[in-house]
């Protein structure tokens, strides 16, 4: 079901849309889902559960930092406008700063990711 969902929204972007991306949308996604034991449907629901929230946050501030995406592209994938995708790698660097709890989740999330390249 995960993949069905996730295969869903990849399947309309372009793999010529986003040059350098080394890994597919759905794995990063997947990668949230896995960290936060969340359901891909939920991870752009907008619904404001600590636990969808950061995983999308760190969604979004991964794929902006790592894959170079615009913020025009992240709106359009994830539904959310710029000004939300702006405030979500803000907030994410200030959680990693902060909250314990919360780094340790994103080490594990960027860690999966790590191991799915390898």
């Amino acid at each position: 079901m995960c993949t069905k969902i996730v295969g869903s929204l990849t399947s309309k972007i372009s793999p010529y849309a986003i040059p350098g991306l080394s890994l597919s949308i759905s794995n990063i996604e997947l990668a949230a889902c896995q960290t936060w034991n969340i359901s891909p449907a939920d991870l752009y629901r907008k619904v404001r559960t600590r636990e969808i929230v950061e995983a999308r946050m760190s969604v979004m501030k991964y794929r902006r930092e790592n894959s170079k995406v615009s913020l025009h592209t992240l709106q359009r994938e994830t539904g959310f406008d710029h000004s939300t995708v702006i405030h979500a790698i803000r907030t994410v660097n200030n959680l990693l700063q902060v909250d314990k709890p919360f780094k340790i989740k994103h080490e594990k999330f960027l860690q999966t990711i790590k191991n799915q390249t390898v």
